[in-house]
This record gives structure tokens, C-alpha cells and sequence, in this order.
């Protein structure tokens, strides 16, 4: 699922079963509180579940004057993310794919007047969804890495590929975060 303003307590006790089903946040902040940040923090800390956060990685005088630039509109509050979906199952034989105006935030859930178009059973579509869901996710998830490693004062670096199956040995092993992903992808 996207989220802009942060994960309705709806999906949260959604995403906080650690059940085995794979599950991907991808959201412009943690939340609008620090309660709900540390909500999300919980979450991460669960082997079927990732979540990246929109962020950026400022590493010359462009990058910082684009960062910058976010601080124009004190008012702003989705820098990142905005896109409104959820995907169940899209690899399955019946996903299904929810998309329209609602943010999946409380406003959006609970008051809001939001639309939202919810389709069944087509996997072209869902394949779609799911492609454009993971070219975000991987970007943002890198840059939130990079910027974890930085904040930490670590000398980011890109790593060089390894020339051995040694890379791979956490994709094997049982219950851990890779594995999980590994075999729903593979569809194991």
C-alpha cells in the first residue's frame, strides 16, 4: 500500500500481525505524530514486512538546494508519495487492486468525501500496479538506506557486486525477511 499521511490504525493492526503474508508500506513519513512513528518502527522490526520511506540523498550543491527547495511551502505535506493504492495478492490468480482519491489516512477514511475504484480478478492490471509499486518502493528504499547510513555517520558507499553465491545466503534462511519475499516472488 502507498501512504501520504501516514498508516490509519485500520492497517496498521493489519500490518503489525506477524503472520507470514508479505506485506510492503511505501509512505511519504513514518506519521503525523511521534506515537505513530514509533507504530511504524514496530512494524519494521517484523520479518513479513518492509516500508519505505520517501526521502531524498543530497551528496552535492544540487541535491541540497533540491532539499532546500521542500522548505519553500511550510504548509506542504506530501513531498514524496501521493499515489493511493493497495494491492492484494497481485501475483495471485485473483488480485485485487484498490486506487482512487483516498489517502488510506484518517481524514480520507473516517471524513473525507474520496473515491475509490476497487478491481477484481484482473491480473494485467494489477501486474501494472505492481510494477510502478516496486520501482518506487526500491527507489525510495534506497534512499532512506543511504540516509540511515549517513545519519549514523557511516561513509556510504556503493558496494561492488560479489563474485559468489555468499550474497544469497539470507534469501535461505528460514523465517527471515529475504526468504519471506524470496518465496512469494517465486511464487513458492
Amino acid at each position: 500500500m502507498t501512504f501520504a499521511f501516514g498508516m490509519h490504525s485500520h492497517f496498521s493492526g493489519v500490518y503489525a500481525q506477524n503472520d507470514g503474508v508479505l506485506r510492503f508500506a511505501l509512505m511519504e513519513k513514518k506519521g503525523m505524530t511521534a506515537e505513530q512513528a514509533k507504530v511504524i518502527d514496530g512494524i519494521r522490526r517484523l520479518p513479513n514486512c518492509t516500508v519505505a520511506v520517501g526521502n531524498t540523498i543530497p551528496t552535492n550543491a544540487f541535491d541540497r538546494w533540491l532539499k532546500e527547495n521542500t522548505k519553500i511551502d511550510p504548509h506542504a505535506h506530501v513531498l514524496y508519495i501521493h499515489t493511493k493504492y493497495m494491492l492484494v495478492d497481485p501475483l495471485g490468480n485473483n488480485p485485487v487492486v484498490v486506487s482512487g482519491s483516498a489517502n488510506f489516512s484518517k481524514a480520507s477514511t473516517d471524513t473525507n468525501d474520496e473515491n475509490m475504484l476497487v478491481i477484481k480478478g484482473d491480473t494485467r492490471v494489477a501486474d501494472i500496479y505492481l510494477g510502478e509499486f516496486m520501482r518506487l518502493y526500491s527507489h525510495f528504499a534506497f534512499r532512506e538506506a543511504v540516509a540511515i547510513a549517513k545519519a549514523k555517520g557511516e561513509d556510504w558507499n556503493p558496494k561492488h557486486l560479489v563474485s559468489d553465491d555468499s550474497w544469497t545466503r539470507d534469501y535461505y534462511r528460514p523465517g527471515s525477511p529475504r526468504e519471506i519475499r524470496r518465496k512469494y516472488f517465486a511464487g513458492e
